[in-house]
């Protein structure tokens, strides 16, 4: 061997025994790291394991979440089933939504079903709902979970308790086609029960569901407000049953408990190789395909020639090899990343209960994020669970914040229509309803004021929030992108209630315009639960 080449490989054996020493200091440098954010955490109160948060199991609360999930299941398939029904406050222009009860004939594209056949269909299910509506009068639902499953613990409740709020709506939608004010209130009041059946269910996915029960109610008794003939009691009711319901607490206690199975996968990864074998099987870290560099000619080249030699083989090895480096190598620093993250997310529901609004704390959190999700590239080995599990929960918060906002709205609008039914005319001003029909001004979630509202000239009125841009667009709920078709009435530049579209309006839009895609949740967050198998 001669001896420039004798250099060069006592150059690289020097190279790679200095990666290998950077390598253990880093590792020992994150582990210590992570040890004292952790301690710092719980110094000021945090709890960080599954023990520490999981609700205490109770027999009682078993028993009435084993009556409801059997009446789930009696149920039968009918034209008031999910996907068969009109949907509620489906917007059909900015601004404007079709009162789906007020419709003569259900049969459009996708529902060949008429109101005949769904009041046939609810009659046959009936002693079934009222099952239903009576298990939902009870405090106390729990699901009894055993939390620590992880991230691989089955969520089999959801679907059902998710379909029991679509049956509820479609029932309410029929009583108020046919008049029947009475079971439609005792229907929504009903469907404003079932979220609560979820509140202290810890788990970000079933806080989603929950979520999505609410919108539904939201939907719901938005159409309900359309109907002429209530009186006072039945909406004084409703208006409490949304005053009960929250949203960030419930989902602020979901992303701790997040926090405590991420640190409790990351301890169990390191200490079973069958667990992180099977856990980050579904995880893309084969070869990246890479070509191999040309070995240095001089001992100057060596640096870059180990380096480029390092990312090449990390690119190129096999699951398993990667999973031990995983292990070795970077578990304390994709921890370390974890921590930080999660720690910065939690800053805007706590900020927020602190007087900070919405909007503030969130572009403030987005703005110290930011830093991080630029290191956080996905495809890396290094940060491989971190990467993987929260880009999706980037907007968690901004759900909760939606449905604050729209519980405040509901409470409003069914206050505005108390109102207006003991007067005869609108109220001029939200503070006016103040004592005889609300406790205080609703407030909106957004910029931490209050909601507006204002009453035109024709004697209609409109009350909307400023929305996720915090800025007071005076009430305009068209699209910043020019959209003609409003998804959602939260996607204007202000959140603006929406007005019942007319006839002319709903046939122009619904034979040129193609029915929008449902929303579903990410295939990611579905996985991570256990709601879908890894691949």
């Amino acid at each position: 061997m001669s001896n420039a080449s004798r250099k060069v490989v006592v150059g690289f054996a020097l190279g790679v025994l200095a990666l290998l020493a950077v390598d253990f200091i880093d590792r020992h440098r994150s582990r210590a790291t992570v040890r004292a954010l952790k301690a710092s955490l719980v110094a000021t109160g945090e709890k960080l394991t599954i023990g520490e948060l999981a609700p205490q199991p109770s027999a009682a609360a078993q028993a009435a979440v084993n009556a409801l999930l059997q009446a789930a299941l009696r149920l039968r398939d009918t034209s008031g089933a999910p996907g068969r029904t009109p949907g509620a406050m489906k917007m059909i222009s900015p601004g404007k939504a079709r009162v789906a009860w007020r419709q003569q004939d259900l049969r459009q594209p996708g529902l060949t079903n008429t109101w005949k056949q769904m009041a046939a269909d609810f009659d046959k299910n009936h002693e079934t709902l009222d099952q239903i509506r009576e298990l939902l009068k009870q405090p106390g639902f729990g699901f009894n979970l055993n939390y620590h499953q992880g991230f691989s613990l089955l969520l089999p409740h959801l679907a059902p308790v998710k379909m029991i709020a679509q049956r509820l709506s479609a029932a309410t939608l029929e009583d108020l086609h046919t008049g029947r004010l009475d079971e439609a209130a005792a229907d929504l009041e009903a469907l404003l029960a079932l979220p609560e059946t979820l509140r202290n269910e810890p788990l970000i996915v079933s806080q989603l569901v929950r979520a999505a029960i609410a919108a539904i109610a939201f939907s719901t008794t938005w159409e309900a407000l359309q109907a002429d003939g209530w009186t006072d009691a039945p909406l004084a009711s409703l208006q409490r049953q949304w005053e009960i319901l929250e949203f960030m607490t419930p989902m602020q206690r979901a992303q701790e408990m997040e926090r405590a199975i991420g640190l409790d996968t990351f301890d169990r990864a390191r200490r079973s190789s069958a667990f992180r074998q099977q856990f980050f099987s579904g995880f893309n870290t084969g070869p990246g395909g890479r070509s191999w560099p040309s070995m240095p000619s001089d001992a100057s080249g060596v640096p870059d020639f180990v380096l480029k030699s390092g990312e090449t083989a990390l690119s190129s090895m096999s699951e398993l090899t990667t999973e031990q480096l995983w292990r070795w190598r970077w578990s304390y620093q994709d921890e370390l990343r974890y921590l930080q993250i999660l720690e910065l997310m939690l800053q805007v529901p706590r900020q927020v209960a602190s007087g900070e609004p919405f909007v503030a704390a969130q572009r403030h959190t987005s703005d110290r994020l930011a830093r991080f999700w630029s290191e956080l590239d996905r495809p890396s080995k290094k940060y491989l669970f971190s990467g993987m599990s929260l880009p999706s929960l980037e907007k968690y918060y901004t759900k909760g914040a939606q449905l604050e906002m729209q519980r405040e709205m509901a409470i409003a609008a069914l206050a505005l229509k108390r109102h207006q039914l003991r007067y005869r005319e609108p109220a001029p001003s939200l503070s006016a309803l103040v004592l005889e029909f609300l406790p205080r001004v609703p407030r909106d979630f957004m910029d931490g004021g209050e909601l507006r509202y204002r009453v035109n000239l024709d004697g209609t009125w409109i009350l909307y929030s400023v929305g996720e841009n915090g800025m007071d667009d005076g009430g305009d709920p068209d699209s910043p992108s020019g959209q003609a078709r409003a998804e959602s009435f939260t996607r204007g530049r202000d959140a603006v209630w929406p007005q019942p579209a007319t006839p002319e309006e709903i046939a122009r839009v619904e034979t040129t315009t193609p029915p929008l895609a449902p929303q579903r949740m990410s295939r990611e967050m579905m996985k991570r639960y256990g709601l879908i198998p890894r691949e």
